[in-house]
């Protein structure tokens, strides 16, 4: 073949070719020469890839698919490794409390915006982790209310039913003391002040983006609270999609539009449940 001869491959070969290619290497491609920079435009090379990194299964009409990408890119971008499965998730919780828990779906806030995510950076001197700051983009939290998205245990007479923070009053919670340097809350209980926190340092030898939980209940709620009953991930993006799979697979319990975990507590194994509520609140008979 002649120096540059594969530049003659037909054009569909060609797309065949390029279609293995991720977006950076189209990039990369379509700076070679004229006929790859016209290839590397095709429709057919960058739907699947806003698909796949952006979960976009359509285009605005007066937009080509890479123009569509560019962008969402340009938004979106730092999320680029994460968003799509942050964005899944979140659809996956959006859809169970919709059909399921409306009163829950109705309190999701919707997303917030970059400038807010740096404010906030700025005014508690961490950064926050890229995969967090995704979430809070697509979905800021929720409205402080009972019962939480995060769902809730009655046992016991003690009662937890965690709402999921939006950035700015999370922020507020930052933690400065012994033990909880750096931390700031995902969570909260109205009811017992209990909180799941996210570290955004390694003082006190947490790992940046390691989720725990904190009791502000003192001793009777930290007795009764059982940690295998909230999901709990090595990160915030597992933390997350763990419970959004557990929705889906069904795994807690929904009464009365809000979501029990029941299943996963110790306590309740090989007990026959019924629930029911009376004057606002959970009784639990076994």
């Amino acid at each position: 073949m002649e120096s540059e001869g594969y530049l003659v491959l037909p054009s569909d070969l060609w797309l065949c070719i390029l279609a293995n290619l991720d977006y950076k290497d189209l990039i990369t491609c379509s700076q070679v020469n004229r006929q790859l920079n016209e290839l590397t435009d095709h429709d057919c090379l960058w739907r699947p890839l806003c698909k796949k990194y952006w979960l976009q299964t359509s285009c605005p009409a007066t937009k080509s698919w890479k123009e569509h990408f560019v962008d969402v890119y340009f938004d979106l971008g730092r999320y680029v490794g994460c968003y799509a499965r942050i964005k899944t998730a979140w659809n996956q919780i959006g859809d169970f409390m919709k059909q399921k828990c409306h009163h829950i779906y109705e309190s999701i806030n919707s997303g917030t915006n970059e400038s807010t995510l740096d404010e906030i950076e700025a005014k508690i001197g961490y950064k926050l982790p890229n995969d967090l700051r995704c979430s809070y983009r697509i979905h800021n939290g929720q409205k402080l209310v009972s019962p939480g998205l995060l769902g809730g245990v009655y046992v016991n007479n003690y009662y937890r039913s965690e709402a999921l923070l939006d950035i700015c009053i999370a922020s507020e919670g930052l933690q400065e003391r012994s033990g909880y340097y750096g931390t700031i809350p995902l969570t909260f209980c109205v009811h017992t002040g209990f909180s799941q926190r996210i570290a955004l340092s390694e003082r006190d030898g947490h790992v940046p983006n390691q989720i725990f939980t904190f009791n502000g209940g003192g001793e009777e709620g930290s007795r009764n609270a059982d940690r295998h009953i909230f999901v709990f991930g090595k990160d915030f993006t597992s933390w997350l999609t763990n419970y959004a799979e557990a929705l889906v697979d069904s795994r807690f319990t929904v009464i009365h539009n809000q979501v029990f975990r029941y299943r996963k507590h110790p306590r309740l194994r090989g007990h026959l449940l019924r629930a029911r509520i009376q004057h606002g609140r959970t009784h639990l008979f076994s």
